[in-house]
């Protein structure tokens, strides 16, 4: 959620990302969101109950169909970062249903093999962002 905008996204994923150099060497590249057609502007305590996203990023209160709010976007921003740093996905089955099951109650896991170059702090910063039972 961007904070002062009171923006949810719901929608965060890699491919919404535009990531393109700049002429500043001191910020090399500027990093934007796209795909803003499932955001909403949230009211603070507000709710949301639509199931909105993609699956391979959806929360899992969204899977669950419960009531959600702006940190659906951290769990999204966690899913990408974990895939930049591992190459693959915290939660993965081709059977939709599977997948979501997964999400909702398949631990995060940190594979030594995925995970044996991936400092501590990249790894804290994973679970910060991929709290379930918000």
């Amino acid at each position: 959620m961007h904070v002062n905008k009171k923006i949810t996204h719901r929608d965060i994923k890699l491919e919404n990302l535009l990531v393109m150099p700049q002429k500043n060497k001191k910020d090399p590249l500027s990093v934007k969101i796209t795909d803003f057609g499932f955001a909403c502007y949230l009211k603070t305590n507000e709710a949301l109950k639509l199931p909105l996203g993609s699956p391979l990023y959806m929360a899992p209160e969204i899977v669950a169909r419960k009531e959600y709010n702006h940190r659906v976007d951290t769990w999204a921003i966690g899913v990408m970062a974990y895939i930049m740093l591992t190459g693959t996905p915290p939660f993965y089955d081709e059977n939709p249903n599977k997948l979501k099951q997964k999400i909702c109650k398949q631990e995060l896991s940190f594979a030594p093999n995925l995970f044996k170059n991936i400092s501590h702090d990249a790894q804290d910063f994973l679970k910060k962002c991929m709290v379930k039972d918000y």
